[in-house]
């Protein structure tokens, strides 16, 4: 009877922390922005804040520095073990593990999730083809350029184009049209 009472306790200690046990959920930082000391708090907040909301889901933080990240990331793909969430996430990020992102159009639709409160232009830019839908937008980091037009008039130049796709001077607005640009604007006794 000892014996029984002792394997009935035994259960009861055990039943209870499996039924608690929560789904752990891995989000990786590293591929983009995250990993600066600055960051670091404020990301282990959000993630204490959202655990205790609730008791299904356990978020682990996973923030690697960003020279290690892409490695360590393969790493962890390769071997069947990829965290659940991966962001921030830049361009560069997204298409150096091509094949690897959910395509999240078939949960969006499953879901009926309105997609409205997006700029339609910025969710296009997650459609990747062949691909799908591979991220929604939030905490974009625009790209912009500050020019000085006072440069730009003394050297009778027009100003960068303002519209992504538009083209400067008929060639295509890209790295290397900035590079040549900013060397006409370049006032150097070597180049003179």
């Amino acid at each position: 009877m000892k014996k029984l009472i002792v394997v009935l306790l035994i259960a009861l200690m055990v039943v209870p922390t499996l039924a608690f046990a929560k789904d752990k959920v891995r989000w990786f930082v590293g591929l983009g922005t995250g990993s600066r000391d600055e960051q670091i708090k404020p990301q282990e907040q959000l993630v204490a804040d959202f655990n205790k909301s609730q008791d299904e889901v356990e978020l682990v933080l996973e923030i690697v520095a960003n020279a290690q990240a892409y490695d360590v990331l393969a790493t962890q793909i390769a071997a069947g073990n990829a965290p659940d969430i991966v962001g921030p996430v830049g361009i560069r990020g997204r298409d150096s593990f091509k094949g690897a992102w959910l395509d999240l159009q078939p949960l969006v639709d499953k879901t009926k999730y309105d997609l409205k409160d997006f700029d339609k232009a910025m969710v296009d830019f997650y459609r990747v083809a062949g691909e799908g839908l591979l991220g929604l937008p939030f905490g974009i980091y625009p790209s912009f350029l500050y020019i000085n037009k006072d440069l730009f008039d003394e050297a009778g130049l027009p100003y960068p184009p303002q519209k992504y796709g538009d083209k400067y001077e008929g060639k295509e607005w890209d790295m290397d049209a900035l590079k040549e640009l900013a060397l006409k604007l370049t006032v150097d006794k070597k180049r003179c």
